[in-house]
């Protein structure tokens, strides 16, 4: 097990509230969209606010995210309810970030919530270190998208 998985997963194990994510290229801006950060859905809202966003209005706060045990950002979770949209993200990661590259798409993102405003932030890319992280907390490339049940794969 490399490093980066051996951290992501114990700070996974201890998270308040924990997600994971193959990284789009939506995400990484390489497709030509216009959005910018990471796309959380909705079912994962209590990883970035105590309560949900409200159609109609925008909400925003802002964190740190360590990354890969290294650097942190000041990042911002959003939640864009104005207009059309109706969507959540975590965006500001400054000029650069490293995992917004094309190279990236197809990387696991995960997100663990350390307390209020303190996160950790892994990037997942080799094909093992996404194996073994699945499989310590019972998961498929199918249950990704979602926040993580660390106390199910902790009973497992």
């Amino acid at each position: 097990m490399s490093e980066i998985l051996d951290s992501a997963i114990a700070k996974v194990s201890d998270a308040k509230c924990a997600f994971c994510r193959f990284i789009t290229a939506n995400d990484t801006g390489k497709n030509g969209s216009h959005q910018s950060g990471f796309y959380i859905p909705k079912c994962a809202a209590p990883l970035l606010f105590e309560t949900p966003g409200v159609k109609g209005e925008n909400k925003d706060r802002f964190v740190e995210v360590k990354w890969q045990d290294s650097f942190t950002t000041e990042s911002r979770f959003i939640y864009y309810g104005q207009g059309t949209r109706n969507e959540y993200r975590i965006t500001r990661f400054g000029k650069n970030f490293p995992f917004f590259e094309e190279d990236n798409v197809g990387d696991l993102l995960v997100i663990a919530q350390y307390n209020e405003t303190y996160y950790y932030g892994y990037v997942l890319q080799s094909d093992q270190d996404i194996e073994d992280f699945f499989a310590y907390f019972n998961l498929s490339s199918e249950t990704t998208n979602q926040l993580i049940d660390v106390k199910q794969a902790i009973t497992q």
